[in-house]
């Protein structure tokens, strides 16, 4: 069994599912500059604002159960439709805001918004091809990086200069987690973070519902049922299924389940047997709790996909 690389395949090129606009924060906002002083530098204070995401992500079968055929004291064929396929992703992302006195060369507001690339791989862990990748594809398994990070950079108003690091709401985030759960049949929530160490398409292929259906009561389960968009794609899947605007909504789901909660822990702590809302913030706006995790100050309308017609 494989797993998703932890770094991305050096072939082939990067696919990015943005213009290049040519925004660059070394060039256009020039970095601080320590020890400068006289006209035409401007050293704040300013309130700094950035974030960043990344995703792994590992396209898995889904399988409906259809028949089966018993005796009073056997089981002699289970069977399985091929239903379809969709993502299992896990999701890195970071937020921060800083008070600064750094100095720049304009006193005037700067923003970029944040851009993305993908680095995909053409076969899955078993060696299968489905098609060469063009520019509108994930492919079987790869990861998307931010390209150009979110920054935003202000002038304090004079109400915050006399206010404090609270009031501005100054602080950093980060978190790591998935858009899933894993476990064996026997238990009733997830274990042994294998999230993380079991990528095969017989442990995604069933619910926890249908536990124990293929082999044994050790049979393993994958299930999520959060918001996230899992970029579904009916039957079996092949490279001309996908689309760069089924792409640009996926990234920009996982972004809103990053706001909003909807990032499993790894190891998940959720009963399995439960629905995901049941054990979902009921604060406006939604906030980390034991079963979920995010960041409420990550904002995905911040992301810019200028590629799209």
């Amino acid at each position: 069994m494989g797993g998703i690389p932890s770094v991305p395949p050096s072939t082939p090129s990067p696919v990015s599912p943005t213009l290049p606009t040519g925004i660059n924060y070394a060039a256009t906002a020039m970095g601080p500059l320590s020890g400068v002083s006289g006209v035409g530098f401007f050293c704040g204070p300013w309130v700094i604002e950035g974030q960043t995401m990344k995703l792994g992500y590992q396209r898995v079968p889904r399988l409906n159960f259809s028949g089966v055929e018993l005796s009073l004291s056997s089981v002699t064929a289970i069977a399985y439709n091929y239903g379809s396929t969709h993502m299992r992703t896990f999701i890195d992302a970071t937020w921060y805001r800083v008070s600064s006195t750094d100095c720049f060369p304009t006193s005037a507001d700067y923003s970029q918004p944040q851009t993305f690339e993908f680095f995909p791989r053409e076969t899955d862990y078993q060696g299968n091809s489905y098609g060469s990748l063009t520019a509108s594809t994930l492919g079987p398994v790869g990861r998307i990086y931010t390209k150009t990070p979110y920054y935003s950079r202000r002038m304090m108003t004079a109400a915050e200069i006399a206010g404090t690091a609270g009031q501005l709401g100054i602080g950093s985030k980060t978190i790591q987690g998935a858009d899933f759960l894993r476990g064996v049949s026997s238990c009733d929530i997830a274990s042994n973070n294998m999230q993380h160490v079991d990528h095969s398409f017989e442990s995604n292929a069933i619910t926890p519902y249908e536990r124990g259906t293929f082999k044994s009561d050790f049979d393993r389960w994958t299930n999520g049922n959060s918001p996230i968009d899992r970029y579904t794609l009916a039957n079996g899947y092949s490279i001309g299924q996908e689309s760069l605007l089924a792409i640009v909504n996926y990234i920009d789901s996982c972004g809103w389940g990053v706001k909003d909660c909807w990032v499993e822990y790894m190891p998940g702590t959720r009963p399995i047997t439960s629905l995901a809302e049941n054990f979902h913030s009921q604060l406006t706006p939604p906030q980390p709790n034991a079963y979920f995790q995010g960041i409420p100050e990550y904002d995905p309308t911040r992301h810019v996909h200028n590629a799209l017609p």
